[in-house]
This record gives C-alpha cells, structure tokens and sequence, in this order.
C-alpha cells in the first residue's frame, strides 16, 4: 500500500509540475506577442505622423502628450510610435493637437449683410486664454465634438482611433485672428497645421490650397 500511495502522490506531483510549467510557457508567450505587437504599433508606416503632440482629444478631457498616426484619411494609431515613419512627418511639440473645429453658422452672416458696420464673428466668441470664463479642454469640445454630436457627425470631433483625420494644431499661448473688414482673407497667427480627411491644408501655418474636404450628410438627410 505504501508504494501504490507514493506513486499515486508521485503521479499527482508529476501533473501539477506540469501545469505550472505549462502557465508559466503560456504566460511568457503571452508576454513576448504584446511586445511584439507594441513594437509593431510603433514601426508602423503612415501617411502622415504628428510627433510630440499634446493630445486634446475634443472630449473635454485634459491633453496628454502623444504621437499620431494616419493613414487613408483616419486615425491609424494614438500613442508612442517611437519606430514609425510616414510620408509627412509634423513636429507638433509644445502644441495643441485637437478635433477639427466644426462651424455651426450660428453667429452675425444675416446681420453682417444688413449692416457691415456690426461686428462679425470675426470679433465674436468668449476669449478663453484672457477672461478664463472656460476652461481650455471645455472651449475645445465646445468647437468639436459637442457640435458633430448635434450634427449627427458620428465618425468627426473626437481624435479616436479609427475616425476620419479632422486636425487642428495650434498654439494655444500665441493664436489669435488678425482678419479684418478690410482684409478679411488672412490665416490666423499661432496656427500651425489643418488636416481635412488626414490631407494638410494649412501647413507651417501657410495654405497648402489642397482640396480634400466633401460634403457631410447628417441623420435628416433625404436623398
């Protein structure tokens, strides 16, 4: 009895060793694909590559610093590609990579036609960097995904993986407008890029006169 009890216990021994060796094989093959697909996320290539940006990602949450990638007009990748390359690469650091800003058309056109002395929206809007009435996270979902969602605009205002490459980059310390009446057809200073369908259209802050944009059906659409 005793040497059928110690083969027995044995057996038992010999089984539970081999699961351990089994987790532990499975556990360090689980570990090797995650840094073998981390380190594929990074050497991807894109189309075009936003490096050291602050990621402000239109839904009211603080920036976080970050690259991003895109690739046929959408967001590819979010996040640290310190191996990736692309056919345009965009030094964004010390500036603020945001949503696309969405006009509603909800200001001054009627009025400024009746009267072009009246104020457009050209001086219209709260200025968030001297009054502080908003916070600066709070102004950005307020021009980005606060308005798609009201438009219907499923896949715009928010820097999501996946969604189409509407991109502001700017600098939130020196952006400010100086269009006028009497030269209204000037870019604002402190803008330095503006993606459309992940296609530069202001670059370094001069127009590309690229032309990628296209009209947006919302939900009340009738064709």
């Amino acid at each position: 009895m005793n040497g059928d009890a110690r083969s027995v216990d044995f057996f038992r021994g010999s089984r539970l060793l081999g699961m351990c060796l089994m987790r532990n094989r499975v556990t360090v093959l689980a570990i090797v694909l995650l840094c073998v697909a981390r380190t594929s996320v990074g050497a991807q290539a894109f189309d075009v590559l936003i490096r050291n940006g602050h990621i402000m990602d239109g839904t009211g949450s603080p920036w976080y610093s970050a690259d991003l990638g895109i690739r046929d007009g959408r967001i590819a990748a979010i996040g640290r590609l310190p191996g990736a390359t692309a056919r345009t690469v965009i030094d964004a650091r010390n500036l603020l990579v945001t949503p696309g800003f969405i006009d509603m058309l909800g200001q001054s056109e009627l009025t400024i036609l009746v009267e072009p002395h009246l104020p457009s929206k050209i001086f219209q809007g709260i200025t968030i960097r001297e009054e502080h009435r908003l916070t600066l996270q709070d102004a950005i979902r307020k021009f980005t995904s606060l308005p798609a969602q009201r438009l219907g605009l499923a896949e715009r205002g928010v820097l999501k993986q996946g969604l189409w490459a509407d991109i502001t980059i700017f600098d939130p310390e020196q952006i400010h407008d100086v269009a006028t009446f009497e030269n209204p057809n000037q870019l604002s200073v402190g803008m330095h890029s503006v993606l459309v369908n992940g296609v530069p259209v202001i670059a370094g802050g001069k127009a590309t006169q690229a032309l990628p944009g296209k009209v947006l059906q919302g939900p009340g659409y009738l064709q």
